[in-house]
């Protein structure tokens, strides 16, 4: 008689064994007790050794990790983490001017108040000067 399916998938699988000595491999250990860390977790241990050179990569991950990766390969893993590097450093865009632009209030009309254009124009004055803002109005007027 042969085995019902679920006897079949009861077979004894070594899972993956979390070891805190492994941590900066991403802590993984596979059924052999070699740890298992993927290539570019490798090269991001060796950027975060402060290693640069492509050749310098190369050799750490080879002494450390035992993986061979090719250079086109590490230059790949270098520069995603570089680029993610600069998303996350790049500050959010802020108001040219220390406070926030207030938010434009209209009349029932749809115009605007006329205290607000003129505390709009304030800024363009200081500028730019009086005589040239007039010149602005006429070529726009």
């Amino acid at each position: 008689m042969a085995p019902s399916r679920a006897q079949k998938n009861t077979k004894s699988q070594t899972a993956p064994v979390v070891d805190d000595a492994q941590a900066d491999g991403g802590g993984v250990i596979d059924g052999n007790g070699s740890p298992a860390i993927s290539k570019a977790q490798a090269v991001r241990n060796a950027l975060g050794e402060g290693l640069e050179d492509l050749g310098d990569i190369e050799g750490f991950v080879k002494s450390r990790h035992g993986i061979d990766i090719p250079r086109q390969m590490i230059s790949a893993y270098k520069a995603m983490e570089k680029k993610r590097a600069e998303k996350k450093s790049d500050p959010k865009r802020k108001p040219r001017s220390g406070e926030p632009a207030a938010p434009r209030k209209s009349l029932r009309s749809g115009e605007m108040d006329v205290l607000e254009v003129l505390e709009a124009m304030k800024p363009l004055v200081e500028a730019f000067g009086a005589e040239k803002v007039k010149r602005l109005v006429d070529l726009l007027g």
